[in-house]
């Protein structure tokens, strides 16, 4: 916990409570880091301990998910991961999972680049049998069609 705070507040110096978190806390709710200084204390607690962290995507994919696919004005969806702050295969892990649970009947395109993208392509195409698209632009397009 020492280390989770000292780089917790280094990220978020003013936060009033950082010293009294404990292993309970919620790094978005309690220390009030937005979605960037969250990617920021992932990479870190990870360069630290030299492990790799499993991040909220994989635990939230299905809510947001869910959530979207609520909407009944929703034909199609295109999933686009930049791994520039989170690690795409994780949330391409959270996604297929989300999938696989909801069973969604709305075409969905991908477009997957950056870090980890090599496995998350793989895990789309293997667990999804979806090819994804190589541009963001050529996805889109897809996703314009089928909604049509």
């Amino acid at each position: 916990m020492a280390l989770l705070r000292e780089l917790a507040s280094e990220l978020h110096p003013e936060h009033p409570g950082i010293d009294a978190l404990d292993a309970n806390a919620s790094i978005e709710r309690d220390f009030g880091l937005d979605s960037l200084a969250r990617g920021e204390l992932a990479q870190r607690l990870e360069k630290e301990l030299g492990i790799a962290l499993p991040e909220a995507a994989v635990a939230e994919a299905e809510t947001a998910l869910d959530l979207v696919l609520s909407n009944p004005g929703v034909k199609s969806l295109v999933v686009n991961f930049c791994g520039a702050f989170a690690r795409t295969d994780v949330m391409a892990e959270g996604v297929v999972r989300a999938w696989e649970a909801l069973k969604p009947t709305v075409p969905v395109f991908f477009s997957i680049h950056g870090t980890g993208e090599e496995r998350a392509v793989a895990l789309v195409r293997q667990q999804l049998s979806i090819e994804p698209y190589d541009l963001m632009e050529d996805a889109v397009q897809a996703a314009v069609e089928a909604a049509r």
